[in-house]
This record gives C-alpha cells, sequence and structure tokens, in this order.
C-alpha cells in the first residue's frame, strides 16, 4: 500500500520524467532549471522540519512552507523579482500537474493560489555599448593566434546576430550557411529562428573554421574547448572570460568600452543599434526571439530618453556645418548610417531623402540586403587577417578556464531529488 510520501515523490518523478520532456516538450534548460529549484525547496523542507526527503507529503509543501522558502532563498541568493516569480511559477506547475493527475490533491493547489508574485522595481536603462566601443571590443583580440582568432569570430558573430549566449554555446557548424548568409539558432523554449548575417561576418567564419573545423562535421559545436582530448561545447562561464578579459583590455584604449561589459550587452548593443537604424520594433522582436512584444518596448524607451537629452539643451550659437543638423527639440537625428531616423520607422535608402507620404514610402528602393531585411546597419568592419594560424592545438594553449560544471542530479539523494 502506497503511503502519502510515496504519492508525492511519484507524482514529483511524473512530472520531471514524463509531463515536461514528453507532454510540454520543455527544453533541457528548462528541466534543469526546475530541477534547481525543487532541489532548494526539498532541502528547505528537510532543514526546518528535521526530517528526510523520502518521507515529505503534500500537506507539508502548504502556503506558509513555500512562502517561507521563497523568502528566506531571496535574501540568501539575492533573486530578482523574476527569479522569485519564476521559481514560484515552477512549483505551481507540478501542483497543476498533480491536481490534474489526482484531483483530491487540488485543494494544496488552491492553498498555493494566494501566494503574490513579487513586483518588480522600475525598469532600468537598457545597457548597451556604442558603435564606436564595439569597434574597439571586436578589434582588440589578436586574430594571428589562435585564441584570438576565436575571441573575434565570437563576439563578431554574436553582436551580429543578436543572440543569448546560450543560443551561441548550442550553435553546430550545420546551423551557419555562408552562402545563403544565414544561421539558425535555438531560442528559449527550444523555439527555433533564422537570423541575417553580413557578408563581412561569413568571411570571419570561414577563416575560424579553417583555423578551428578543418574537417567539419555538421553536429559538432561551433564553438567548443578541449577536455580530454575530446570537443565540449564551450562554456557560459569561458564565454563571460572571453569578453570580460577582451572588454578590460579595450577599456584601455577606448573609454567608451565598459571594463565590465558580459555577453549580453553585445545582444544590447545590436539590438540598439538595429532599432536607431530603423527597424521596426515588430522585426525587432522576431530578430530577437521575443516571445512578448512588449519586452523589445526597453529599446524603444531607452532611444526616446537617448534623443531627448540633446534636445534639452539649448539651441548652439555658432555656425554649424550643412551636414551636422541643428538639434530644435524634435526626436527626428541623424545616425550613425547616415540618414534620418526617427519613430515612424520608414527607412530610406542612404543619401536618399526621406519619403513624406505613403506613397513616397512605398516606392522607395529596397537597402542591398536581400531578403535579410538587415536596415542599412552592417557589422563593424574588422579586418579578415591572412597570417596563418597554426591549427594543431598545443599544450600549453589549452583553455586555461576552468569549466564550473554544475553538480550532476542523483536520484534518491538524501538531500534532493
Amino acid at each position: 500500500m502506497s503511503t502519502p510520501a510515496d504519492t508525492f515523490l511519484k507524482h514529483l518523478r511524473d512530472w520531471f520524467t514524463v509531463f515536461l520532456p514528453r507532454q510540454r516538450a520543455a527544453s533541457p534548460h528548462t528541466i534543469e532549471s526546475a530541477r534547481r529549484a525543487w532541489n532548494m525547496l526539498l532541502s528547505h523542507v528537510c532543514d526546518t522540519g528535521g526530517i528526510p526527503v523520502d518521507k515529505i507529503t503534500f500537506p507539508m509543501l502548504d502556503r506558509a512552507c513555500i512562502t517561507g522558502f521563497l523568502e528566506q532563498t531571496r535574501a540568501e541568493r539575492n533573486w530578482t523579482a523574476a527569479t522569485y516569480n519564476q521559481r514560484l511559477a515552477c512549483i505551481r506547475s507540478f501542483f497543476k500537474y498533480a491536481a490534474t493527475a489526482e484531483p483530491t490533491l487540488a485543494i494544496h493547489l488552491a492553498d498555493l493560489a494566494g501566494i503574490p508574485l513579487m513586483k518588480a522595481p522600475a525598469t532600468k536603462p537598457v545597457s548597451h555599448m556604442s558603435q564606436q566601443a564595439i569597434k574597439a571590443l571586436l578589434a582588440q583580440p589578436d586574430p594571428t593566434i589562435r585564441t584570438g582568432l576565436r575571441d573575434q569570430f565570437f563576439m563578431i558573430l554574436m553582436y551580429d546576430t543578436a543572440a543569448r549566449d546560450a543560443e551561441m554555446l548550442s550553435a553546430a557548424i550545420g546551423d551557419l550557411d555562408a552562402t545563403r548568409l544565414t544561421i539558425d539558432l535555438l531560442g528559449k523554449g527550444s523555439k527555433p529562428r533564422r537570423i541575417p548575417i553580413t557578408k563581412e561576418t561569413a568571411a570571419h567564419y570561414r577563416r575560424y573554421t579553417a583555423a578551428f573545423h578543418p574537417d567539419p562535421q555538421l553536429g559538432d559545436p561551433l564553438f567548443y574547448t578541449i577536455h580530454s582530448h575530446r570537443k565540449r561545447r564551450m562554456s557560459d562561464d569561458n564565454a563571460a572570460r572571453i569578453i570580460r578579459q577582451h572588454a578590460q583590455a579595450a577599456h584601455r584604449k577606448c573609454a567608451e568600452v565598459p571594463a565590465g561589459a558580459h555577453p549580453h550587452m553585445l545582444r544590447h548593443s545590436r539590438a540598439m543599434h538595429l532599432y536607431q537604424a530603423g527597424m521596426p520594433l515588430a522585426l525587432l522582436t522576431e530578430w530577437l526571439g521575443h516571445a512578448d512584444p512588449e519586452t523589445t518596448l526597453i529599446y524603444a524607451h531607452a532611444d526616446t530618453e537617448m534623443k531627448t537629452v540633446p534636445s534639452r539643451r539649448p539651441p548652439p550659437t555658432a555656425p554649424r556645418h550643412p551636414s551636422h543638423p541643428r538639434l530644435s527639440g524634435t526626436t527626428t537625428k541623424t545616425s550613425s548610417t547616415g540618414y534620418s531616423d526617427s519613430d515612424d520607422r520608414n527607412i530610406p535608402t542612404p543619401n536618399q531623402p526621406k519619403p513624406t507620404s505613403p506613397q513616397a514610402a512605398s516606392t522607395k528602393q529596397p537597402l542591398d540586403t536581400g531578403p535579410r531585411n538587415n536596415p542599412g546597419i552592417r557589422i563593424i568592419d574588422v579586418e579578415v587577417v591572412t597570417v596563418d594560424v597554426e591549427v594543431v592545438l598545443a599544450a600549453d594553449e589549452r583553455e586555461a578556464v576552468t569549466e564550473l560544471e554544475q553538480e550532476p542530479f542523483q536520484p534518491g539523494h538524501q538531500r534532493g531529488l
């Protein structure tokens, strides 16, 4: 005869092994995130109740227990509101599954429904770099050495595609088509999307693969490290180290480069530059892989703030060159791509007057981007060097970074699932 603890553990096991991967088709990242959340919760119950994990039952996980866990762990780990709410949603998801499988358990789901979400603070301005800073950062690695070649291409591709860190690290050789100038990315929730790349990026890709993938296999990870003589996907810690190392060096040459730059800042920077170049928010949402279009509005908000700051300054009194129009309280400005940029997002071709009517806008010639719909802004030019790079990886040139692997999941562990 099954005990209440057996019932709880059975439902939790089925939620992890059946519901999440098969019925919901959750990504491995989502499942791992849920696993960490539940390991922390069960450890909290064991610590506060003084009981082993195999004795936990549904009634023990009441509203007071869950609230205490969330508040205590938020204080200890300095959770943001988003992390707090994500953990709560994860716990509720399991109780909803259990109530569906066994209706008598619905009372526990109703108890948790009263736990309020944590209110997020006001959105901070998006952190991004100027095009001058991006150019300095991308030019920092020395492409005549093996690691410099890899680091430079990694940053160029991340900026050009505005990809998330995890999307870059999960990309395989077969995902990038240097002929069609596209790359396939797997976003959050295992949602695929195809992103255009520039011809300059494709040139860097060919140079990179010649050194790192002399015998390419479509399934090989695009970016890898060597461990035990085997190719392993590069870790996010290694990616962060690459950006931080070159940002600190570039900061000494260009003050606009933040010394504490991180991978996601390249994504923010590219998104902001695309928006400022005239890409409509709807298209930018698809480009970035945002499930909610509201998320993309942070770039519009930041750009509006940037425009209103100079408009509050008194107009200059000295004569200005015709190529530098005076700011007079309008939100129209001259962008770095060489044409006027305003909120209507009608994009003229370079050196062509902006259309003033819908008829004129409908007859304008498209930019030289083909089906990529990349509105005029191109990847920051970084010279493709022709110096040969040693293909054989020397022993002392292997990754100096130590992979910070998470503790593997151990079923039946005394302190967690």
